[in-house]
């Protein structure tokens, strides 16, 4: 789920080295899950519930706890995992020995969207909505559905239809992409895929750099998203930093199978007009 690899264990500190209030404290490694740079090290008690382990993330590192999808670091063949331990669950059963933790930031919707976005929509089709308005919330929601079995099979590309984005000189058209992450196809790229946004208007229509976060949800994985900046007026391809895994081959399935009906939405929320956003 969103994980890099190169992982690197930092092992124990005395509560001398590290400032923690009990003799023997586990050094977390904490990464940034699309990125893979390194939020912070955090050091863990022996005490610690995983409340307040993620209570002590947010104050080290700046993720509210309740948008923190944390994620262990993958078993080869067998992909990786979320903490999704009750909150009174200790903190060193609940990492397992792991030293490493993979972050991601997972912002609510925003009041009055309620998911309407996505809901209903079938592969293929995307639909655009108005944000709510309020300060920090996106001033538009795109949400595109796609045919989960697309990346089993030996597709080139996958292309949403056109649509208009508000940017800071007025309305400018694009186009959400999905590309295989290794081949020519996502069958060569055994499920994995990059995404992409394109700008389809002229250099001068894009205006100042876009302000936008993208996120996936789907049969196999579904992840949240750092928010970028994009200057569309000089480079008019954004490319997503990071290979997510869209099919089930992907997470080291031995035989790749979905749900009938199975999709994938990608989300996009515009903050290019939205108020206070900051980077």
């Amino acid at each position: 789920m969103c994980i890099t690899s190169g992982v690197t264990s930092i092992g124990h500190s005395t509560k001398s080295e590290l400032g923690c209030d009990e003799d023997r404290c586990i050094n977390v490694k904490v990464l940034n899950a699309l990125s893979g740079d390194v939020r912070c090290v955090l050091p863990v008690a022996p005490s610690w519930t995983l409340s307040r382990l993620r209570a002590e993330l947010a104050l080290r590192e700046g993720t509210p706890a309740h948008e923190q999808r944390l994620l262990l670091p993958g078993v080869p063949g067998q992909g990786s995992g979320p903490l999704e331990h009750d909150g009174q669950t200790p903190a060193f059963e609940a990492l397992a020995g792991s030293e490493v933790l993979h972050l991601l930031r997972v912002c609510a919707s925003p009041a009055g969207d309620g998911g309407a976005a996505a809901a209903g929509l079938k592969p293929g089709a995307l639909r655009v909505i108005d944000g709510a308005g309020q300060p920090g919330a996106p001033a538009q929601v795109v949400a595109w559905a796609i045919d989960a079995g697309a990346f089993l099979r030996g597709s080139p590309c996958e292309a949403s239809p056109i649509f208009q984005l508000q940017t800071g000189t007025g309305l400018a058209y694009f186009r959400l992409f999905v590309v295989p992450a290794d081949g020519e196809s996502f069958k060569g790229s055994k499920g994995r895929g990059r995404l992409q946004l394109k700008c389809q208007s002229d250099p001068t229509d894009a205006g100042a750099p876009l302000r936008f976060s993208v996120s996936v949800e789907g049969p196999v994985e579904s992840c949240g998203s750092e928010r970028f900046a994009h200057d569309f007026g000089y480079r008019a391809l954004w490319k997503g930093p990071a290979a997510l895994a869209f099919a089930p081959d992907a997470a080291g399935a031995k035989v790749a199978r979905l749900p009938r009906g199975a999709k994938v939405i990608v989300r996009l929320e515009n903050f290019d007009c939205a108020g206070d956003y900051s980077d």
